[in-house]
């Protein structure tokens, strides 16, 4: 285990420059390709000057971890197990409260074949400092609340541990995460689904992409910046360049997400129980239009998100229209 400080640098400050290794407490270490995947706070993407993050990006979680018997964890948890056999359950009373400034969220999972409750808070650092609130005062009111209190009870507290994350950010991905010798993975280039708060599967994704771009061009002997720029492309290309869309956190913070959701749920609704009275189609088109137009003053004020949402429609549509030779796919 070793502390990455500093990069080593080829040729730095010209056009050729290329990272070639790096500087940690325990020595250097030079390599062709260096992967970065140390984190938000990652000293080496800011070295690099592939990131500058501020308030805005950063959220900061806090998990408070307590001790209780297995056997009352399943009494008040209807339990499951999933496909590999591990006993869990759905989680307490998930929410995600507040407006602008202070958004933030909760969750608590019981693990009853071990014997512990997780506990967590979620606070985006920008609201919380102009809130003036501490994310523990966000704890003790979510331990307070009935489910949360019950799940605890009789338990012992265990510790205590913190952690930044760049999910729930109103900034998005890096314009670009590699250099020639560096790629940037996971929460190091800021890279996080930006709406759910998840990342492990980012990170999972863009490290085999990095893992199997180095083992390539070990095998042709190729460590050219063209070989780097293609993780980028990967990246755009897939899942992960098509979350990008920060704007949705503003519909979040404003109110218009829920608004958008409530609509598709009472059109749905409106659909199948007119569909079940014997109403006609287009009967049930213009009551349902309605309900669905109400969502869209909230979801105009992010413009960039239509936009987003178009691009990758078609993208699919064209992959689609290609099989039946009626496009040609780009």
């Amino acid at each position: 285990m070793a502390l990455a400080t500093d990069l080593i640098w080829e040729n730095q400050g010209s056009e050729s420059a290329r990272v070639k290794g790096v500087i940690t407490d325990a020595g250097n270490f030079e390599a062709p390709v260096v992967i970065d995947a140390s984190g938000l706070h990652s000293l080496l993407a800011r070295k690099a000057g592939l990131v500058r993050w501020g308030t805005d990006k950063i959220m900061l979680a806090i998990k408070y971890i307590y001790r209780v018997d297995g056997e009352l964890l399943r009494q008040r948890l209807q339990t499951y197990y999933d496909s590999d056999g591990v006993e869990t359950d759905w989680g307490a009373m998930p929410t995600m409260a507040g407006d602008t400034p202070e958004f933030w969220g909760s969750h608590a999972v019981a693990c009853p074949g071990r014997g512990i409750v997780n506990i967590i808070i979620y606070q985006c650092l920008r609201e919380a400092v102009k809130a003036r609130v501490n994310i523990h005062q966000r704890m003790q009111w979510y331990l307070q609340q009935p489910p949360i209190n019950r799940l605890i009870e009789g338990g012992e507290f265990v510790c205590c541990n913190f952690h930044c994350l760049s999910s729930g950010d109103l900034v998005g991905y890096p314009p670009k995460a590699y250099l020639p010798g560096l790629m940037l993975v996971g929460d190091a280039g800021g890279f996080a689904q930006v709406v759910d708060n998840f990342g492990a599967n980012v990170a999972q994704v863009q490290g085999r992409m990095a893992a199997e771009l180095a083992a390539e061009m070990k095998a042709k002997n190729d460590y050219s910046e063209a070989m780097f720029a293609r993780y980028d492309a990967m990246w755009r290309d897939s899942f992960i360049g098509e979350d990008n869309v920060p704007e949705m956190n503003v519909l979040m913070r404003n109110g218009g997400f829920q608004k958008l959701v409530g609509c598709i749920d009472e059109a749905a609704s409106t659909f199948f129980k007119k569909r079940t009275n014997n109403t006609s189609y287009p009967s049930i088109v213009l009551n349902v239009l309605p309900k669905m137009l109400q969502a869209l003053p909230p979801v105009l004020e992010a413009p960039y998100m239509m936009k987003t949402i178009a691009a990758v429609g078609v993208k699919k549509a064209s992959a689609l229209l290609a099989m039946f030779g009626m496009a040609s796919e780009k």
